[in-house]
């Protein structure tokens, strides 16, 4: 199993939102475009910090844009959580990036305009409507997000997609 020591709740222990995510499986996630490639990386670790599972997608030559690469990372790598069977009955998640728009869209802060963000978005609602789970959405800095970037920038630098067994 992997660990990663940058995945920290960043919470402080009196911050009213401190209780509700003691306890949570985390995803962090991340995407990008770099010279018309688009690509993202995900991670997600056990409430005892254990990295259970994680990848990067490549998504081509499309030339998407850094947010829509991000939001399109975030709503698959929650249906694949979800999917996964990973976060326990009545388990909570933390869903970490440092795309701070797309954080606030998804914390209902902020409304995403481009229709390509809509409807990942959307994609993100419902993969957890129904769910059951408290999710928490979290901005966090890059310099805290390393390893889902390090799995976006592996799956653009091999054009393919991978997970951690892989490498």
């Amino acid at each position: 199993m992997w660990k990663h020591e940058d995945i920290t709740l960043r919470y402080p222990s009196g911050h009213p939102e401190a209780k509700d995510v003691a306890g949570a499986w985390i995803l962090n996630f991340d995407g990008g475009c770099r010279k018309g490639m688009g690509s993202g990386g995900w991670i997600l670790c056990g409430p005892d910090g254990r990295c259970h599972a994680g990848g990067g997608w490549y998504y081509g030559r499309e030339g998407p844009t850094n947010n829509v690469a991000e939001a399109q990372t975030m709503a698959r790598a929650v249906a694949l959580v979800k999917e996964g069977g990973w976060v326990e009955h009545r388990g909570k998640l933390l869903v970490r990036g440092d795309a701070d728009l797309i954080i606030k869209f998804l914390n209902k802060s902020a409304r995403p305009g481009k229709r390509e963000l809509v409807v990942m978005v959307k994609r993100t609602q419902e993969a957890l409507r129904g769910w059951g789970r408290t999710v928490h959405f979290q901005w966090v800095p890059r310099e805290e997000n390393k390893m889902a970037d390090w799995l976006s920038n592996v799956a653009a630098s091999r054009e393919a997609d991978v997970t951690l067994p892989e490498l």
